[in-house]
């Protein structure tokens, strides 16, 4: 390896290129659903909004079904977590309604994932 090709090497690592996430414009990480998200709402959220029941009608397995939302409206707005449903429910303690609640890092990268932009 040159000097050169060393050093692109070096600045790639220290940048985070080739991570497999985006910067958003405002600078939060971008963030996919399948990769960073469905997890976390699997754990807490599909017994009551998965596959067998869905609570006021809202299914959140993919992001299409989060969007069209339940009773409620579109469960996220991209963009804005302080008008997203979702958000404020798991930030506020809300839900899920029993058992353990999601920690500060799931909810914060729920957060970060509506921030920029709610992709698949």
């Amino acid at each position: 390896m040159n000097c050169f090709t060393t050093l692109a090497a070096l600045l790639a690592l220290v940048l985070g290129v080739g991570c497999g996430k985006k910067a958003s414009p405002d600078g939060e990480s971008s963030l996919g659903f399948a990769r960073d998200i469905k997890g976390v709402l699997s754990k807490f959220c599909f017994e009551c909004h998965g596959v067998e029941h869905q609570e006021a009608k809202l299914d959140l397995r993919t992001v299409e079904s989060i969007l069209a939302g339940g009773e409620s409206g579109a469960a996220i707005v991209p963009g804005k977590p302080e008008e997203s449903i979702l958000f404020e429910m798991i930030h506020d303690g809300h839900m899920p309604p029993e058992g353990k609640l999601p920690g500060a890092a799931d909810i914060e990268r729920i957060r970060q994932w509506i921030v920029s932009g709610a992709q698949p």
